[in-house]
């Protein structure tokens, strides 16, 4: 029953007014029959204010979203978003040496080149002026070359003289030291023996005419004087022996010696000419070598410069390698400076446009450390790009990084692994590098299984739970659970195909044990608040996570009956569904509010401490911050996690 209260009329206030002053007993019969009217009014609007809580409260309990148990197929998926790249790009690389390389010319972005096309010219005035140079000096040092040929040629000449003459001096020395000792020593030794044998004879001779002129003059045949004579003669051979006995001996330990010696020195020493000639002839020789081989050397680098120069003026036309579309390399934070652009410049090893194969794609996308044990190389994937929301792409996953990219400047030190997805067929449509699509890989398939939406399913203690419903209203029952897809997840025992279960699990567990070991119902609320406030923020923050679209599956999700939007701490009490699992008064093939993001793990669903807070909100971001806050919310201190490895 509703208290109806009536207003009175525009035309009622018009009405002409009794203007009789009234007494003192009117006046008081008056008062009273005002408190009386008022205690009415306060009775009749408290009735009505009980009336519509009730009524509030029997709509509340109609409000309670409920699925039932099904058996289904489940595909087990981890989803992330990511950027289309080529698998062959090819880059067109400045590598002219320098800082400060001026583009002439370049083609217009977006244009079509074949392999071979000149894409981009760079000024070469400098490099020309240095191509002129280095050909000087090629030229000088040419001629130094051959100067240094000739330098060497009679450097040869001079050695093979100087050799020679050496040669034929000491031949002259050997020669006159064997002529005299085999010669002239001989000749005047022999001559001065003669001459002492025939002094000898003659001295012999002398004496003994004298002794023959003694005895004639004796007996008178002879004068005196002859005698005289005769002694003269002896003395005078005597004197001739001597001298030339005295002259042999001087030959032989002086005359001998000294010029034997001579000779002899004379050879040595020519002999050390030779050597010092050989010599210093082998050193001329050598410098000669080494000028020569120095200049060569010279020549030699100032043509290998020249060639360099050459090479970077052939440089300066940075050519097409493969069929494509040009794509500048600009980066958004590059100065107009700096921009690829006529006129702009470029330095050495800075990639100044690129040529993407547009008939190979493939996705790179970042799979967050909770998931990569689970995604591998040869995996199947489906594809869909923002582009072309009404298409979808088979793929297979390539690669998985062994190491991880920390973004910490946006993601405060959260690690992901770079996964490339590569598309099977050639798309039909005009893919185009940079795109944005999502990824679901399949990591596994689960037949004719028993599931429940994760929002069903509550923990605590590291005990999973549902609210079944019952005569009574709903009532807790522990459950095993199995893998999720962030959508459905597998239930291994405690309830049956059939079972109508309560849809806010997680609100009714944190009502339920709230106080346990003495935490505070209201301030799990305030700390959900202040979740859901930091939530938002970041959310805020990366608006890639906000847009992420939901995960689809091929599975159709439990029967479930849509609700209102009501509080999360809300004590609402759920009515008796009917046999489909639908509330009356609601349509059949609503499904409750499902968190977006990442497809879950396929493993056992970790089991926290503590009860989850309810996703009851039907915004899939709030459903997520919900759980997110709640997660924070274990009476001993611990941070909780998620019912299920698909429910964050």
């Amino acid at each position: 029953m509703k208290l109806k209260l009536t207003r009175p009329t525009h035309q009622s206030l018009r009405k002409p007014v009794n203007r009789t002053i009234p007494t003192s007993s009117n006046r008081s019969g008056n008062t009273l029959r005002r408190i009386a009217l008022i205690l009415v009014f306060l009775a009749l609007l408290a009735a009505g204010g009980w009336y519509a809580l009730r009524d509030s409260l029997s709509a509340e309990k109609l409000e309670t979203l409920a699925a039932t148990v099904k058996r289904t197929n489940l595909r087990i998926t981890v989803t992330e978003r990511g950027t289309l790249k080529s698998q062959k790009t090819v880059n067109g690389i400045c590598e002219v040496e320098g800082y400060e390389n001026k583009i002439i010319s370049i083609v217009e972005e977006g244009a079509t080149v074949k392999e071979g096309d000149v894409v981009v010219r760079l000024d070469s005035s400098k490099i020309d002026q240095r191509i002129d140079e280095a050909n000087l000096a090629v030229n000088q040092y040419e001629g130094e070359v051959q100067t240094r040929k000739q330098e060497l040629e009679v450097q040869r000449n001079t050695n093979e003289s100087d050799i020679a003459t050496a040669e034929l001096e000491l031949t002259l020395a050997e020669l006159d030291l064997d002529k005299y000792e085999k010669g002239d020593y001989e000749v005047a030794l022999n001559d001065f023996k003669g001459k002492i044998a025939l002094a000898t004879v003659e001295l012999e001779k002398a004496r003994e005419y004298l002794e023959s002129i003694k005895v004639l003059v004796k007996k008178g045949f002879r004068e005196p004087e002859q005698v005289r004579q005769a002694e003269q003669a002896v003395e005078s051979t005597t004197f001739n022996l001597e001298r030339d006995q005295r002259q042999l001996e001087v030959l032989i330990k002086y005359d001998h010696i000294r010029k034997l010696t001579e000779y002899q020195a004379k050879a040595v020493e020519a002999k050390r000419k030779l050597e010092r000639t050989k010599s210093n002839a082998a050193a001329n020789l050598k410098k000669a070598e080494s000028a020569l081989e120095a200049a060569e050397g010279q020549l030699r680098l100032q043509k290998e410069q020249l060639a360099e120069i050459e090479r970077q003026k052939s440089l300066c036309e940075i050519k097409a390698e493969q069929t494509g579309v040009v794509a500048y390399a600009n980066e958004e934070w590059w100065s107009e400076s700096r921009r690829i652009r006529e006129g702009g410049t470029v330095y050495e090893r800075q990639v100044v446009f690129f040529i993407p194969d547009m008939t190979l794609m493939q996705v790179e996308t970042k799979i967050h450390e909770s998931e990569v044990k689970r995604v591998a190389a040869g995996q199947k994937a489906l594809l869909r790009v923002d582009a072309f929301p009404d298409q979808t792409f088979t793929g297979t996953v390539k690669s998985v990084a062994q190491l991880s990219q920390s973004d910490r400047f946006f993601g405060a030190g959260v690690k992901e692994y770079t996964a490339i997805v590569t598309f099977d067929d050639k798309a039909s449509v005009a893919l185009r590098p940079g795109m944005t699509a999502e990824v679901e890989i399949l990591v596994d398939s689960l037949s004719d299984v028993l599931t429940v939406p994760v929002q069903a399913v509550a923990q605590h203690r590291r005990k999973h739970f549902v609210y079944v419903q019952t005569e009574e209203g709903f009532e807790r029952v522990d459950v095993e659970v199995g893998p999720t897809n962030n959508r459905l997840i597998v239930i291994e025992s405690g309830i049956e195909e059939g079972t109508i279960v309560a849809m806010d699990a997680r609100s009714r567990a944190a009502k339920e044990f709230a106080g346990d070991e003495g935490t505070d119902a209201s301030d799990e609320v305030s700390r959900l608040e202040e979740m859901k406030s930091e939530e938002a923020a970041a959310t805020t923050e990366e608006p890639e996570a906000a847009d992420a679209p939901e995960t689809t599956d091929d599975v159709s999700a439990a029967e479930t009956t849509e609700a209102s939007d009501h509080s999360t701490g809300s004590d609402s009490e759920s009515e008796p569904t009917e046999g489909n699992g639908t509330t009356p008064g609601k349509p059949e093939g609503t499904s409750p509010a499902e968190p977006t993001g990442t497809a879950e793990s396929a493993s056992p669903v970790p089991e926290p401490e503590e009860a989850i807070p309810p996703a009851t909100a039907p915004d899939a971001t709030s459903s997520e911050t919900t759980d997110a806050a709640a997660s924070d919310m274990a009476p001993d201190g611990q941070s909780e996690q998620p019912p299920t490895d698909g429910a964050n």
